[in-house]
C-alpha cells in the first residue's frame, strides 16, 4: 500500500490507492542469463531511453535482444521484466500505440538504482502518465535491511556461494 501525499491531477492521483508490487530476487549471474528472456527476446517494445528524450525524438520500437545488444538495457532479467509489464497492459486492452517505456534520466533515478524505467500510457485528459515502474534496485534494499536489523539476509546459491541478491522491483 502506498499513500500519495500530494494530490494532483484531479482523480488520476488520489490521496490513497492500492498498488501491486513484485520483487524478483536474483544473483548477478541470473540477471545476465535469465532463461525466460529467450522466449521473448524478439518482442519489440517502444523504448524511450534517456538519449532519445534529450534529442527530443520519439520512442524507438526495437526488440529486447537489440536493446540488450545496444546496451539500452543492462541485463536479460530486467528486459524480461519490462516485457512482462508491457504485455500485461496490452492484454488488458491498452492500445500499443498509447504505451511507451520511458527511462529515468541519470539525475532522476534513485542513487541506488542501476536502472529505472516507467511504463507510461497516453491519456486523453492528462497526456503521458506513469502507470508502472520497473527498477533495478541492486543489493541496496537487502544490504540496508541487514545493516539496521543486524540480520543476515544473504542466500546460498547451488554452487555454495553466499550472496546478497539483487532486487528487480515492478510496482
Amino acid at each position: 500500500f502506498r499513500n500519495e501525499i500530494s494530490p494532483r491531477q484531479h482523480l488520476l492521483r488520489q490521496r490513497e490507492f492500492t498498488q501491486a508490487e513484485a520483487q524478483l530476487f536474483l544473483s548477478k549471474e541470473q540477471k545476465e542469463n535469465f532463461e525466460a528472456f529467450e522466449e521473448v527476446k524478439s518482442e519489440k517494445l517502444p523504448f524511450w531511453n534517456e538519449q532519445l528524450q534529450k534529442d527530443e525524438k520519439e520512442p524507438a520500437l526495437i526488440s529486447l535482444q537489440e536493446a540488450i545488444d545496444k546496451k539500452i538495457l543492462k541485463n536479460k532479467a530486467y528486459a524480461w521484466s519490462l516485457y512482462l509489464v508491457y504485455n500485461i497492459f496490452t492484454q488488458v486492452g491498452i492500445p500499443k500505440e498509447k504505451i511507451r517505456l520511458r527511462q529515468h534520466w541519470s539525475d532522476e533515478k534513485a542513487f541506488y538504482a542501476d536502472d529505472a524505467w516507467d511504463l507510461e500510457i497516453e491519456l486523453n485528459s492528462f497526456g503521458w502518465t506513469e502507470c508502472c515502474g520497473v527498477h533495478d534496485r541492486t543489493t541496496y534494499d537487502l544490504t540496508q535491511h541487514a545493516k539496521f536489523s543486524k540480520k543476515d539476509l544473504s542466500v546460498r546459491l547451488d554452487s555454495g556461494e553466499k550472496i546478497v541478491p539483487d532486487v528487480i522491483e515492478i510496482a
